[in-house]
């Protein structure tokens, strides 16, 4: 009876306690958290180095193109309700695209 009585109340004080089998369940569980971590870095350190190389090609794709654009000064662009006015602005914007295209 009071064997009992003791083996049930140091059952009920060591059930909090882990035991070796949780124990080294948890290490095998934070063994695989560190390989995993260790993957997880590497590819961030490439998906780095990715980014890095794909914004250099996008800053020179877009210095390339930006210096094949032509800017005007003082060319207005506007609408014009006469249909004289819109046809001599065609005649003029045509000839003016054409010394363009064979300068360039």
């Amino acid at each position: 009876m009071v064997r009992d009585l003791v083996s049930s109340l140091l059952d009920e004080k060591l059930a909090h306690i882990s035991t070796k089998n949780h124990l080294k369940d948890l290490s095998n569980y934070i063994k695989d958290l560190k390989e995993e971590n260790i993957l997880l870095k590497t590819e961030i350190v490439c998906l780095k180095e990715l980014t890095f190389k794909m914004d250099s090609l996008l800053e020179e794709l877009e210095i390339s193109a930006n210096s094949k654009n032509v800017i005007f000064k003082s060319v207005k662009n506007s609408p014009s309700d006469d249909p004289k006015k819109t046809k001599k602005k065609k005649k003029n914007f045509d000839l003016f695209q054409n010394n363009c295209l064979q300068i360039f």
